[in-house]
């Protein structure tokens, strides 16, 4: 499963995590939990975390100085003495490869021509070049070197091609661009042969950019595994060696020579020969040099062969779902992301793998920390720089569910995540993943659209959540690494995400290559959602895709169709003027982004975008805003228009050009129309703040006050027209009489001050309760409830309730603003008491109770209590007149006829 870097250790849920406390209950996990742990058991788990991973600091690779007295000693007391003895000297074999570098070959075989050793045969194995290098070669007349004259496969078939024709007791390796030492061969036989050793490396002196520096040694083994610090042309060993280890790896095109010393060192010691014997000129502008031509990418596939083994997983178990998540910075959107998971998800066998990639050790603690609260979490620590693949596939192989969900740890999942993924997957998909939004309900990925050209990009990023094209049921050919599931087995086979992959494209490739196994699809499953949390600190991301890039277009140019047109035009949509940009959070490559734009639709459906105060999707539930704004929404596309509602923070989101009619709900936040739309204005509260120039940027201008709406005509010349709020007559309804509710029932959020009909129902001894958040410390907290309700459970409380209290801001009392709870609990039947507002008897027939002055307030619910029973016929006479004629559906009748006859006047809007 894992190499010496990380070890096994018991499946999560077989026993006991080492330092875990035995029988923890799960809780959620955060910061603030971190802290109720005792240090020592923090401690203590991350300690153990670390001495798994290995060693967290590399070597240092070079030195300005080097130890020639180190040298002497060794010329002097070994090299001198063995060759002045031996009598029967070792053939070495050079194993030198070489590509179109007819130049720089002179100076490499004239430095092995120069070798005061002169026991060798030199191989020079041509690797296709279609330079001079066959001339080069035959001028040196030279009978101990051959050129091997092979077809173009890169330098590790050149090499693998050299050992094969190699004769000696030893082999040593020499690129075309460097050059040995003259002693360099006399100094490593003496030393190999001498000390018994199978393979030794020297230093090595590198010159750039006028400094020198030296790479000397020794170096072990887990220093190894964290950097390439040892370079093949130091490097003589034993013949036999290259057989046991299998060669060189043919498929490593960069970085083979680190891989080529991981597994040497596997077998046996690399001593350490303290001798400069290679001279190394690092040039940037020599653009034929493997490092410059080959993507880096080879780097972190050297190190996951290293460091995971795939044939040895966490067995599979059958019904387990394991989220494997990479702990990132900042930790509270970490520690954000976990709760989730453990709060929403209800599936019966989950666990949550948090992957460490080697974070410093104050957030390492932290995150060690997370499996401590529960058990269902483990964390395991890597080391070294391994960008997101590697520890990807770490958590794979350490997870043991059937199914794999990757999720990025700034986001949260809500509740019903998980279940619309796993039936995707059993209808045949081959991935899947949920749509992931911003955190004010913008769409920053429903899976990933292939253009006729170019990389993929993100799909219906910048627009609205409830988008008819972001709602379509899609199969995709590729998602992203935002939220993904894969089944296990599958994951395995391909052996994971491809480490050649730095940052971006690693999860196109990988759907790529599951579809192109199961001959299936992948897909976007609308029905589920994950959120990105908000940081204010969050910044756009440097795109630094280059090796990608060059990785999938080696990989998949021309091999993927084009599925742009057919996601836009079912939508009536075109892609339109391209930008050339990398996603904002770094997860997609820079590529040709097209802005979406509408294709002229003469019998469609107007767009509606209804523009609400609350800000962010993560608190919207708990905002009356929302759950009127949803049940506009549903009646507005009752009559076959196109709807979605923006939080404040998706105002101005990328696509809203695309809406045709915008319908502000005027709360506490003002709303900058754009004159290109169609605007409507419904203020529904705060009027106090709506300065006169506002009113201005709107076709139409409602006002939900008879009071308001008249003075906005008389003294500001404003053409307001009334709509009052309203109610949802299929939820509130008056049902039978529940029971067992509380005597007097407050329900509404504190706004963080004692709102006045609380302050005077406590003062006035009532036997109230209060259903809300934030109300702690504001007044006796024996009289809180709950901090929530459901909007669906609501009717339920009202009906339950002896007698319901309600309230209005100052001035939304003072302007004769009806609130919509007034027409929800009219609607319920249920008894009423609200402070004094103008208005109130003209619509509810005198049956909400009022009250001017606190004294004036047990009296008004020591009424309403004693004609309860004896007014129930004329509250359900009063509910039956709301629940007819103040609904959603006669609101949005009213807005939609207002809408078409104003667009009707300005003619059919011009696509794009």
């Amino acid at each position: 499963m894992f190499a010496t870097s990380l070890g096994a250790g018991a499946p999560a849920g077989t026993g006991p995590t080492p330092g875990r406390p035995a029988g923890a209950a799960p809780t959620a996990a955060g910061s603030d939990r971190a802290a109720e742990l005792p240090a020592v058991t923090v401690v203590r788990r991350f300690a153990e975390l670390e001495r798994l991973a290995g060693p967290a600091q590399e070597a240092s690779r070079s030195s300005p100085d080097f130890d020639d007295r180190a040298t002497e000693r060794l010329l002097a007391e070994l090299v001198e003495p063995f060759h002045a003895t031996c009598a029967s000297p070792p053939l070495v074999s050079i194993v030198l490869p070489t590509f179109d570098r007819a130049e720089p070959l002179r100076r490499a075989i004239a430095s092995v021509l120069a070798q005061t050793y002169e026991h060798w045969e030199l191989l020079v194995a041509d690797d296709g070049s279609t330079d001079d290098t066959p001339a080069v070669v035959a001028g040196f007349e030279e009978p101990r070197i051959q050129h091997l004259r092979l077809p173009h496969g890169g330098v590790c078939r050149a090499r693998n091609a050299g050992l094969a024709r190699a004769r000696g007791r030893y082999v040593a390796y020499l690129d075309s661009d460097n050059a040995w030492e003259p002693r360099f061969l006399e100094v490593m036989v003496a030393f190999l042969a001498s000390t018994g050793h199978r393979a030794a490396h020297s230093a090595l002196r590198f010159t750039e950019d006028g400094r020198t520096l030296y790479r000397t040694g020794p170096f072990d083994r887990p220093h190894l595994l964290l950097q390439n610090a040892i370079d093949c042309n130091t490097i003589v060993h034993d013949r036999e060696l290259a057989h046991e280890i299998g060669g060189w790896d043919e498929e490593l095109r960069r970085t083979n020579d680190w891989d080529y010393v991981l597994r040497l060192t596997a077998a046996t010691t690399l001593a350490y020969v303290p001798y400069v014997g290679v001279d190394y000129e690092h040039d940037r502008r020599k653009t034929d040099r493997i490092t410059i031509r080959e993507p880096v990418g080879f780097r972190m596939k050297v190190r996951e062969k290293h460091l995971l083994d795939w044939s040895s997983p966490v067995p599979v178990e059958a019904g387990v779902v394991s989220v494997i998540i990479v702990a990132e910075t900042p930790l509270e959107l970490l520690e954000g992301c976990v709760a989730s998971v453990l709060e929403h998800t209800e599936h019966p066998a989950l666990e949550v793998v948090v992957i460490d990639p080697g974070l410093p050790r104050a957030d390492g603690l932290r995150v060690a920390a997370l499996e401590l609260h529960d058990p269902r979490v483990q964390v395991h620590r890597l080391v070294g720089e391994l960008h997101e693949v590697i520890p990807r596939n770490a958590g794979a192989l350490r997870a043991r569910g059937e199914h794999l969900v990757f999720l990025a740890s700034d986001l949260r999942v809500g509740a019903g995540w998980l279940p619309p993924l796993l039936e995707a997957l059993a209808a045949g998909a081959a991935a899947a993943q949920p749509l992931v939004l911003d955190h004010a309900g913008v769409v920053v990925s429903a899976g990933l659209l292939f253009p006729a050209g170019g990389l993929p990009y993100l799909a219906w990023a910048g627009s609205a959540e409830q988008a008819p094209w972001v709602r379509s049921p899609a199969p995709r050919q590729a998602l992203t690494r935002h939220c993904m599931v894969v089944p296990a087995v599958e994951l395995r086979r391909l052996r994971g995400f491809d480490p050649l992959f730095l940052r971006t494209l690693f999860d196109a490739d990988l759907c790529l290559r599951l579809t192109a196994s199961t001959g299936g699809r992948v897909s976007f499953v609308a029905d589920s959602t994950a959120v990105r949390q908000f940081d204010r600190r969050r910044r756009a991301v440097r795109d630094a895709s280059a090796n990608d890039r060059t990785v999938f277009e080696e990989r998949w140019d021309g091999r993927v169709a084009s599925d742009e047109t057919e996601a836009f035009e079912p939508h009536g949509l075109v892609a339109g003027r391209r930008t050339f940009a990398a996603a904002f959070d770094g997860s997609q490559a820079a590529t040709h982004v097209p802005s979406i734009e509408l294709r002229h639709r003469p019998a469609a459906p107007l767009r509606w975008a209804i523009k609400i105060a609350a800000r962010e999707v993560e608190v919207r539930e708990a905002w009356g805003d929302w759950h009127f704004a949803n049940a506009l929404r549903e009646q507005l596309r009752s009559l076959g228009h196109e709807v979605v509602i923006d939080l404040h923070d998706a105002w101005y989101r990328p696509t809203a050009a695309l809406d045709e009619v915008v319908l502000c709900l005027r709360g506490v936040r003002r709303y900058h129309p754009d004159p290109d739309q169609l605007n409507l204005l419904w203020l529904i509260s705060h009027p106090d703040d709506v300065p006169q120039a506002e009113y201005r940027g709107y076709d139409r201008v409602y006002v939900a006050s008879e009071v308001f709406a008249g003075h906005l005509r008389a003294e500001l010349g404003v053409p307001a027209e009334v709509l009052l709020q309203c109610t949802d007559p299929s939820r509130f309804e008056p049902g039978e009489k529940e029971r067992g509710g509380p005597q007097v029932l407050f329900v509404g959020n504190s706004r963080m001050i004692l709102r006045p009909i609380v302050r005077d129902a406590l003062a006035a001894g009532l036997d109230l309760g209060i259903v809300g958040a934030k109300w702690q410390g504001l007044g006796d907290d024996r009289h809180l409830l709950t901090d929530h309700v459901p909007n669906e459970q609501l009717p339920a409380l009202y009906r339950s309730a002896g007698v319901v209290l309600n309230d209005h801001w100052a001035d939304m009392r003072r302007r004769g603003f009806l609130s919509n709870r007034l027409f929800d609990l009219a609607a319920c039947a249920a008894p009423v008491v609200s402070d004094e507002i103008e208005g109130l008897d003209q619509v509810f027939g005198g049956l909400v109770r009022t009250y001017r002055e606190p004294p004036e307030l047990a009296a008004a619910v020591e009424e309403v209590l004693a004609a309860k029973d004896r007014e129930r016929a004329a509250r359900l006479d009063l509910a039956h007149l709301v629940r007819e004629r103040h609904t959603f559906a006669a609101r949005a009748r009213t807005l939609s006829d207002a809408a078409v006859a104003v667009a009707a006047t300005r003619g059919p809007r011009q696509p794009a």
